[in-house]
């Protein structure tokens, strides 16, 4: 995981903080690459004839 701030924040000030939705938004973006990602690089495998 990616931690911003070298401090780690209490939860309560967290949950309160507007950026919440931001990184929510980010993480879910890059689930999303790397879900797709994935997809491409097991769909392109059998492309490849020699492993290495």
């Amino acid at each position: 995981m990616v931690r911003r701030g070298a401090a780690p924040a209490p939860s309560i000030s967290y949950a309160q903080m507007p950026v919440s939705r931001r990184a929510r938004s980010a993480i879910g973006l890059l689930v999303l690459i790397a879900s797709i990602d994935h997809e491409i690089r097991r769909d392109r495998k059998p492309i490849h004839r020699g492993y290495g």
